[in-house]
């Protein structure tokens, strides 16, 4: 989600392996291209940014069949 304001997502991924070098940080171009991802690992999907991008992610969500309520 383009946002002006909006830390780039690579700057943000190495802000935190340098906190949490422990933790796999992966980005992706766009929230539909990370909740791929994310379902590809059958992993946990972190969504860190504003409400536009929560948004986002959420009525991608919805929108999948089978999926449990993310809520």
């Amino acid at each position: 989600v383009a946002f002006p304001r909006a830390l780039p997502p690579d700057e943000l991924a190495a802000q935190v392996r340098q906190l949490a070098p422990q933790v796999a940080v992966t980005t992706a171009a766009d929230p539909a291209v990370a909740l791929a991802v994310a379902s590809e690992h059958h992993a946990p999907l972190l969504v860190a940014g504003s409400l536009f991008l929560v948004g986002a992610v959420r009525r991608l969500l919805d929108a999948a069949p089978g999926q449990p309520d993310p809520a």
